[in-house]
């Protein structure tokens, strides 16, 4: 039986097992009062210190509240965030607040998808792409405050960070020289990044509360991109061709295909990725197997792009069999 298989079974893309509805059904209950609102407070406190932890505790309490009261718990849930938010704007500063408000949005939305059945890529990817959009929109708004623009900011950032790395020598300086009109192109990947960490700890924390109730993790044997993923990624190679091209505004042009193309990449190689893990099972090659695979792979993906162009191809050959009768709609 695949591990994934439930009362109802997950469409192909989906992320997170549905085992009901919203409330994973009447046996997927956790005890809980309103006094965990509580918790929720203090964990969403906690993501402004210690960001990584808190962000796991904060999916971690979230998903046990939705799970225990509900539609109630989750609409109680986002005003104590928000309240939270709103305190840290007022109490410590309105830039702590810019900071913690999209890692709280972010968490908060996939855990909320999760408990309703509906974290799917495509769902996933649409939190992540409006919480990036938004936090790039309100950077730029200050940046263009503070008359400079958000671009020249984040390269001098990025750059710094960069030398300090490689260092002041000689070879820090090569080193600088090349990934100086990658950083210059790829900056805005920077804000989806830290939205899919967010997102993934969110996710963990959720599914540790929910460990007990058999709710397995996702596997990436599962993972099937879907279509508009395609399309995406058309649209942003004609842009990139444009902007090498030499069209109007093509710095513009060139940074944001670049960028759309280096998260789409993100989401070919886990197919790639979930194509190789059918593979390596189906014909028994064990851990030693599995991590020799990992190495070459990740050396391969790097070189020759070939895990990306994998997942890619597998969306119309369909290797792994999937029954994608439904794998572009949202489980209910």
């Amino acid at each position: 039986m695949d591990p994934l298989d439930h009362e109802k079974r997950p469409t192909s893309d989906s992320l997170v097992p549905a085992t009901g509805n919203g409330a994973d059904g009447e046996a997927g209950q956790i005890r809980v009062s309103w006094l965990w609102l509580v918790g929720v407070g203090a964990a969403t406190a906690m993501v402004a210190w210690y960001p990584s932890f808190g962000v796991i505790v904060l999916g971690a309490v979230l998903r046990a509240v939705f799970q225990g009261l509900k539609g109630p718990g989750a609409a109680a849930s986002a005003a104590v965030c928000a309240g939270v938010v709103i305190a840290f704007a007022i109490g410590v500063s309105p830039d702590a607040a810019v900071v913690l408000a999209p890692v709280v949005v972010t968490a908060f939305a996939v855990v909320a998808l999760m408990w309703a059945g509906h974290a799917t890529v495509t769902s996933i990817s649409m939190v992540i792409a409006l919480v990036s959009g938004a936090s790039i929109a309100w950077d730029a708004f200050a940046a263009f405050r503070a008359d400079t623009d958000l671009a020249t900011v984040t390269v001098s950032y990025l750059s710094s960070i960069g030398h300090a790395v490689a260092g002041d020598g000689v070879e820090g300086t090569l080193v600088m020289a090349e990934l100086t009109p990658w950083i210059e192109a790829l900056w805005p990947v920077i804000y989806p990044l830290s939205a899919v960490v967010n997102a993934a700890m969110a996710a963990f924390g959720a599914l540790l509360a929910v460990s007990r109730l058999g709710v397995r993790a996702p596997h990436i044997a599962r993972f099937d991109a879907p279509m508009w993923a395609v399309g995406l990624l058309a649209v942003a190679l004609l842009g990139l061709g444009a902007a090498l091209g030499g069209m109007a505004d093509s710095e513009v042009l060139l940074t944001g295909s670049a960028s759309v193309l280096m998260c789409l990449r993100a989401i070919f190689v886990l197919q790639g990725y979930g194509v190789a893990s059918v593979l390596l099972n189906r014909w028994h090659a064990g851990c030693v197997g599995h991590v020799l695979f990992l190495i070459l792979s990740v050396w391969a993906e790097a070189t020759f792009y070939l895990m990306g162009v994998v997942g890619l191809v597998d969306v119309w050959a369909n290797f792994r069999g999937l029954d994608r009768g439904r794998s572009r709609v949202t489980p209910a």
